[in-house]
C-alpha cells in the first residue's frame, strides 16, 4: 500500500534507543479516500486470493482422495473373493490360499475404511471459516465505503464548484468603480411606515396609537418558531400563515372568517410592511399572501448609524434595501445584486461545509471501524496459518506415522513483516488538497481572520508573542489542568466524533465573529474538560497543511541535530517552541511513558502531530519518537527555537488591514422551517428561494 492508503501497523526497529515495539493500531489515511478505500480492498482480495489457493487444494485432495478409497474398496470388496474361490476350488490345497486371501481382503478393507473416515476436516474448517469472514467482510466494506465516499466526493465537488464561484464574484466585486462600492455602503434611505386606517371589513383604526395597540396584541397572540441560527439584526423568528389567521380570529370576533378576507387582511398587513414573507427577502412589489406562507414580522427602524453595533448594522442594511427597492428608491441594481449574490454564496457554501462535514465524519468513523477489523482478520489468518501447518503435521505424524516439520515462523512478526514493509506510510488527518473553508465579504475581500483548522500557519492570527492565537489559548487552559490528565489525553485514541462537534461549535462561533481570541474564549467556556482540550489540540494540529516541522526538513530533522531550526519559518518555531514547552512541563517521567513505554501506551504515534512525513517509510515514526522525546527533555531547546524565530524572516502573508468585518457581515444561515399548517404543497411563489444578507461594513 502507497503513501495515500490506509494502514495498520505493529512496528518493531532496532537500534540504539529505538528498539521498543510500538502500536499503530488506528486508521491511517491522507488526501485520497478512494485511493485508500481501494488498496484496503486490494489486500483484502489479496488475503482472500491466499485462502482460496488452500481451499482449493484441501478440495481437489479430499475429491482424489474420496474416489481412490472407493476404488481401493472394489478391489477389498467380498466379489472378488467369492470368484477366486469358486474358480480354484477344484485344485489342491485351495482352503488355505483361500483362507490367506480373506484375510489379505480383510486387511485392506480395515484400510480403505481407514481411508475414507480420514479426513483434512482439522485444517480445512479453521481455514474455509476465515474465508467465509473474509468474504463477508470484503462485501461490507465495499457496499459501506463505496456509499460513504460517493457521498463526500458529491459534497466535496458541490463545495469546489461554490468557492470557485465565490472567488469569481469576488473578484468581480472587487474591481467595481468607487462610486459602485460606495453604493453597497451607505444604503442609509428610511422610508415613513403609515398606519392603516382599516383592517378587512370590522376593524378601524383612528389614530396611530390605536394600530400600534392592536399590532402590538396580534405580535404576542401569534406562535411564533425561532430559527436555530441566530442572524444578528434580522428577525429570527418566523410564523405561518394559518397562525396568523387563528389569531386575527381571536383578536376580532366580529371579523369575517372566509379565506377570501383573511388573505386580504394578510396581504394589507404585508402591503403596510407590518410583515414579510419568510422566502421573498428583497420584498419585491407585488408579492402575494397566501396562507401556506411563512413570514416574519418587520422590526422597528433601527438606532442611527453612529450608535449601532457592527452586527445590527447588517441588519438595517437589509432593511433599507427592502425599503427602497419596494418604494421605488434609485440603487445601482448591479452592485446591490452583486452583493445580495456573494451573500448567498457564502451562505450555500457554510451549509454545504456543514454537509461535507458529516459526511466526511461518516466516512471516517467507518474506515476506522473496518481498518482495525481489517487489522484482525489480517493477523487471524497469519495465526490460522501457523496453526493448520502444526495441526496437519501432528495429525499425520500420529494417524499415518509421516514424519514432518511444521513451520517456525512467529504469526505476530510475520504479521508485523508485512505492514512495516508493503504498507505505507501515516497519512492521518491529512487535509485534502485545495479544499479548505473561506468566507468573502460584500466588498470582495477575504473576512478579516482566516478559519480555524487547515489554514497554514503563517496566515493565521497571531499574539504579541508570535503564536498562533487557538494554539496559545489551548495550551494556557491545558496548563491549568492536572498533568496526568493531559499526558493521558496525548496518548488516547482520537475521538473524531467528538472532535467533530468542538469543530462545528467552532464554525457557529466563527460565522458570529471571526476573531479568533473570541472564539476560542467561548468554545472553551462550553468544552472545559481535560480530554476535550487535548483533543482539540490535536485535531488542530493535524488538520495544518503541512506540520509544524515542515515537510521539506524531515531529512534534516531526522538526522538529529539541530541544524533544521535555521531553515523553519518562524511561523513554525514559534508554534514548537510553544510545544515543547507544554511538553517540557509534563516531566520526564510522563515524557518516558508517551516516547519510550513499551509496549507503547497510545494506538497512534504521538510524533505524527509535529512531524508528517509523506514518504513510503513507515517505520520512520520511531526515529521521530526519539528525537523530539530529546528536544522535549532539553530545557534549552525552546529557548533555540524562539532565537531561531527571531532570526528568522516570516513568511506571514498577512491580510488586507481595513477590513474587519466578521463572517456573520457576510454570511448567515437561514433554514427552511417545518410546516406548520398545512401539508398542502406550497404555490411556486412560495418555494424558498435562498437565505442572503446584505451587511454593512464598520469602517476601517
Amino acid at each position: 500500500m502507497d503513501s495515500s492508503c490506509l494502514t495498520f501497523l505493529e512496528s518493531r526497529v532496532e537500534g540504539p534507543k529505538m528498539n521498543r515495539r510500538i502500536d499503530l493500531t488506528s486508521t491511517f489515511w491522507s488526501e485520497d479516500y478512494l485511493t485508500g478505500i481501494d488498496w484496503l480492498l486490494h489486500n483484502i482480495q489479496s488475503d482472500i486470493s491466499e485462502l482460496v489457493q488452500f481451499a482449493d487444494l484441501y478440495d481437489k485432495f479430499q475429491e482424489t482422495w474420496t474416489y481412490a478409497a472407493k476404488q481401493v474398496a472394489k478391489v477389498s470388496s467380498g466379489d472378488a473373493l467369492e470368484g477366486y474361490t469358486k474358480v480354484k476350488s477344484y485344485g489342491k490345497g485351495t482352503e488355505m490360499v483361500a483362507r490367506v486371501y480373506r484375510n489379505q481382503t480383510r486387511q485392506l478393507e480395515r484400510l480403505t475404511e481407514k481411508l475414507r473416515t480420514t479426513s483434512l476436516a482439522a485444517v480445512e474448517d479453521p481455514i474455509k471459516n476465515l474465508l467465509f469472514q473474509y468474504r463477508e467482510f470484503q462485501t461490507d466494506v465495499e457496499s459501506a465505503l463505496k456509499l460513504d465516499h460517493g457521498k463526500v466526493k458529491r459534497q466535496m465537488d458541490a463545495l469546489r464548484s461554490m468557492h470557485r464561484q465565490i472567488k469569481k464574484k469576488a473578484a468581480a466585486i472587487a474591481t467595481l468603480d468607487p462610486e459602485d462600492e460606495e453604493d453597497l455602503q451607505s444604503m442609509e434611505t428610511v422610508v415613513e411606515r403609515q398606519f392603516p386606517t382599516s383592517l378587512g371589513t370590522s376593524l378601524k383604526f383612528s389614530s396611530e396609537a390605536e394600530w400600534e395597540e392592536y399590532l402590538s396584541r396580534l405580535k404576542n397572540d401569534v406562535p411564533i418558531t425561532k430559527r436555530k441560527w441566530v442572524i444578528p439584526g434580522l428577525p429570527n423568528e418566523y410564523f405561518s400563515g394559518g397562525d396568523l389567521y387563528h389569531s386575527l380570529k381571536r383578536l376580532d370576533a366580529k371579523m369575517d372568517t372566509s379565506l377570501f378576507n383573511l388573505e386580504n387582511v394578510g396581504q394589507q398587513l404585508l402591503d403596510f410592511g407590518v410583515l414579510r414573507s419568510y422566502n421573498d427577502v428583497l420584498h419585491r412589489p407585488g408579492y402575494k399572501f397566501t396562507h401556506q406562507g411563512f413570514y416574519c414580522w418587520v422590526p422597528d427602524a433601527p438606532t442611527p448609524i453612529g450608535s449601532m453595533s457592527p452586527a445590527s448594522s447588517s441588519g438595517k442594511i437589509l432593511q433599507d434595501i427592502w425599503k427602497r427597492v419596494s418604494s421605488g428608491g434609485a440603487v445601482e441594481e448591479d452592485t446591490t445584486y452583486a452583493a445580495l449574490e456573494i451573500s448567498q454564496l457564502n451562505e450555500q457554501f457554510v451549509k454545504q461545509w456543514f454537509l461535507w462535514e458529516n459526511e466526511k465524519l461518516k466516512l471516517e468513523v467507518d474506515l476506522f471501524y473496518f481498518m482495525k477489523k481489517f487489522a484482525k482478520l489480517s493477523k487471524q489468518k497469519f495465526q490460522t496459518m501457523v496453526e493448520v501447518d502444526k495441526s496437519i503435521v501432528a495429525n499425520f505424524q500420529q494417524e499415518w506415522n509421516i514424519d514432518g516439520k511444521a513451520s517456525t515462523v512467529d504469526a505476530d512478526e510475520a504479521w508485523y513483516e508485512v505492514y512495516s514493509k508493503n504498507h505505507g506510510t501515516i497519512g492521518f488527518y491529512t487535509p485534502h488538497a485545495g479544499l479548505h473553508f473561506e468566507m468573502y465579504t460584500l466588498q470582495g475581500t477575504p473576512v478579516s481572520q482566516p478559519w480555524l483548522f487547515g489554514t497554514p500557519l503563517q496566515d493565521m492570527p497571531v499574539l504579541d508573542n508570535e503564536q498562533p492565537v487557538v494554539l496559545q489559548k489551548l495550551l494556557e487552559k491545558a496548563q491549568s489542568l492536572d498533568p496526568d490528565i493531559v499526558a493521558k489525553e496525548w496518548a488516547a485514541p482520537l475521538d473524531l466524533v467528538g472532535i467533530s462537534n468542538m469543530k462545528r461549535d467552532c464554525l457557529n462561533e466563527y460565522l458570529l465573529d471571526c476573531d479568533h481570541a473570541a472564539i476560542m474564549d467561548k468554545v472553551l467556556e462550553k468544552w472545559t474538560l481535560g480530554p476535550n482540550i487535548i483533543q482539540l489540540l490535536r485535531a488542530w494540529l493535524l488538520e495544518l497543511p503541512d506540520s509544524v516541522v515542515p515537510f521539506t526538513l524531515i531529512g534534516s530533522f531526522k538526522e538529529g541535530g539541530l541544524d533544521w531550526l535555521d531553515l523553519c519559518p518562524s511561523s513554525n518555531l514559534q508554534c514548537i517552541a510553544a510545544l515543547a514547552a507544554h511538553f517540557s512541563w509534563l516531566g520526564p517521567e510522563r515524557l518516558a511513558v508517551l516516547f519510550e513505554q513499551e509496549p507503547s501506551p497510545q494506538p497512534f504515534p504521538i510524533s505524527h502531530h509535529f512531524v508528517r512525513a509523506r514518504v513510503r517509510a513507515p517505520l520512520d515514526c520511531l526515529l521521530f519518537d526519539a528525537n523530539l522525546h530529546r528536544f522535549f527533555l532539553d530545557d534549552d531547546f525552546a529557548a533555540s527555537c524562539a532565537r531561531a524565530a527571531r532570526a528568522s524572516p516570516s513568511a506571514r502573508t498577512g491580510r488586507p488591514p481595513k477590513n474587519h468585518l466578521t463572517v456573520a457581515d457576510s454570511y448567515e444561515f437561514v433554514p427552511r422551517p417545518f410546516r406548520t399548517s398545512s401539508c398542502e404543497p406550497s404555490p411556486t411563489r412560495n418555494k424558498r428561494l435562498s437565505g442572503l444578507t446584505i451587511l454593512h461594513p464598520t469602517s476601517g
